[in-house]
């Protein structure tokens, strides 16, 4: 039998018939090799493809098939058989079918979107409504799981939120009460210190000095030994040529022992000064009034240890530039608790009883001889002292307060003595009010801070009598020495608890009286000279301090609404 043709065995009741020439088998054949697979390729069935079935006897091979374009041509070329023993090859149409897609739809990942799940899917034809409508379903349904999700995980952020909220606010409360309780225990540590504290300070010989003596000042030793901060100091008058009543024989020296609070030695530097200070300082942000004095003769060191060296050395910083900066350090750190503070700063001086403002007295104090100034309540109801028409200036950093400084330093009453050439003549006040909110908790507190720098105590001199000059200094030692007398028995009647204090016997008590009363807490800085040449005011001076270290004020009480 000869390739490419088709035959079929008759039942064996027909087998008598004749059979049949096949036509068109010349063509037939050649368009079987013309169209004939290539070996080593392997027929697709897909869409667009032209398969051709042959129909015959099981023992007779399949014919070979050709691409639905040449198919067609061939069999318009050649006649169909036709008869009851012979059969076409038939044409299947897959075109005419409707495709089966091999692959479904990928199922929608969770965190994927459904436009990329629907552009990584196979698309679908356009009349495959049916199934284009599935997809949608499943991609609708996909968009649902993930919005369900998404929900779910946004309420538990937002439960996280409250718990955290809850547990935030709780740590603010806790935190507050700590603060509180540490406000107290500190004012508890300055009570059992005392209202009232006095600090001996004892400054070096300055170059072109004389050498102090041995054992004009010794400071003695502690219960614990020398690594114990000294508290006591004694003085020694040196030997004199004045013979005793018995026996003509000179006098034996005579020694003063003193015990104070603190005694500073002529090495201490600013900083050791200032670290015995600074939990004082910190009560005026706690709400009770802070007062600080420096006392001692004119030339023993006061206003060094207020306010500093010249030439803006940090090293040799005073107590009020480095009181600002501890204050304002300590607000910033109490910002993140909810509390809120506020500073202003004065700086006036009172000289012979009368009031002068040092921050609006520009090129010196006779400018302000027209203006005049006087100690007067804040307002009605208020218990608050101000001085009128003097400058209050709101200060927010360290900077602002030494441009201050220096504006009072050029205009201070000095003058030259015979103990100092650059004496102050004049008390200085530097005044700092302090006011702190606490929104949160509805809490203020409002107290004043004051650094005072009180003029240099002197004897009078009967020479002082002389010259216009001369009379002027007697005049201003005798201001000083009042004003400080006063001073003296303010603390003494708080300390008798008397029913009348003597505030305005001076104008520097008057101004001061909100911070000596029994609810404020004080210091006193006595500074003494180690020459032998000051001896007697240095005698007195320590006098007067032990004196006042002695007073008891009573129980300070913060001012809090």
């Amino acid at each position: 039998m000869e390739k490419g043709n088709v035959e079929l065995k008759m039942p064996p009741d027909k087998a008598s018939s004749s059979r049949l020439p096949v036509i068109g088998l010349g063509a037939k054949r050649k368009l079987d090799k013309e169209n004939a697979p290539e070996p080593e390729k392997k027929r697709i069935r897909g869409p667009g493809t032209a398969v051709t079935i042959a129909i015959s006897h099981p023992r007779v091979p399949t014919v070979a098939t050709m691409p639905r374009a040449k198919k067609q041509e061939a069999a318009q070329k050649a006649p169909l058989k036709t008869g009851p023993w012979h059969t076409t090859a038939a044409t299947t149409d897959v075109k005419s079918r409707k495709p089966v897609s091999t692959t479904s739809a990928p199922k929608p990942v969770s965190g994927v979107s459904p436009k990329t799940a629907r552009k990584g899917s196979s698309k679908r034809p356009a009349w495959d409504v049916k199934g284009q409508l599935c997809d949608l379903r499943k991609e609708f349904s996909a968009c649902q799981a993930q919005l369900q999700e998404s929900m779910a995980a946004l309420a538990k952020s937002q439960a996280e939120i409250t718990t955290q909220a809850a547990l935030l606010a709780e740590r603010t409360e806790h935190l507050h009460g700590l603060e509180m309780e540490r406000r107290y225990l500190h004012n508890q540590l300055q009570e059992l210190k005392g209202n009232i504290r006095v600090f001996c300070r004892v400054r070096p010989a300055l170059p072109g000095e004389p050498t102090p003596p041995p054992g004009l000042i010794l400071f003695p030793p502690g219960p614990n030994g020398a690594s114990e901060p000294s508290t006591r100091l004694s003085l020694t008058r040196p030997t004199d040529d004045r013979c005793s009543i018995i026996g003509g024989l000179p006098g034996p020296p005579l020694r003063y022992d003193f015990s104070f609070d603190r005694v500073f030695l002529p090495g201490s530097k600013q900083n050791e000064v200032f670290e015995e200070v600074s939990l004082l300082v910190q009560s005026a942000l706690d709400g009770y009034p802070v007062c600080i004095f420096a006392y001692g003769q004119t030339g023993s060191g006061k206003t060094f240890t207020m306010e500093g060296g010249p030439g803006g050395d940090p090293q040799v910083e005073g107590l009020i530039p480095r009181a600002v900066r501890h204050l304002f350090s300590v607000a910033r750190k109490l910002e993140a608790q909810g509390w809120s503070y506020t500073f202003v700063a004065s700086y006036v001086e009172i000289y012979n009883e009368t009031i002068r403002d040092l921050l609006a007295c520009v090129g010196g104090a006779q400018k302000c001889q027209g203006t005049e100034y006087e100690i007067r309540l804040a307002g009605p109801g208020s218990k608050e002292l101000i001085v009128t028409n003097a400058q209050y200036v709101p200060v927010s950093c360290e900077e602002e307060v030494e441009a201050l400084l220096h504006l009072a330093r050029q205009n201070r009453a000095v003058a030259r003595t015979t103990q100092n050439e650059q004496s102050s003549r004049s008390h200085s006040v530097f005044q700092l009010q302090i006011s702190g909110k606490h929104m949160g908790q509805n809490l203020h507190c409002a107290a004043p801070l004051n650094l005072v720098d009180l003029a240099g105590s002197e004897r009078l001199d009967p020479g002082l009598s002389t010259g216009p000059a001369d009379r002027e200094r007697l005049k201003e030692t005798q201001a000083i020495n009042s004003s400080l007398s006063t001073l003296g028995l303010v603390i003494m009647a708080l300390s008798n608890k008397e029913p009348h204090v003597p505030y305005r016997n001076s104008k520097l008590t008057y101004l001061l009286q909100n911070s000596l009363r029994g609810s404020a807490k004080m210091l006193m800085i006595v500074n003494i000279s180690p020459l032998e040449e000051n001896f007697s005011e240095s005698l007195n001076s320590l006098r007067f301090a032990s004196k006042v270290n002695q007073c008891v004020i009573g129980t300070a009480r913060a001012n809090k609404k």
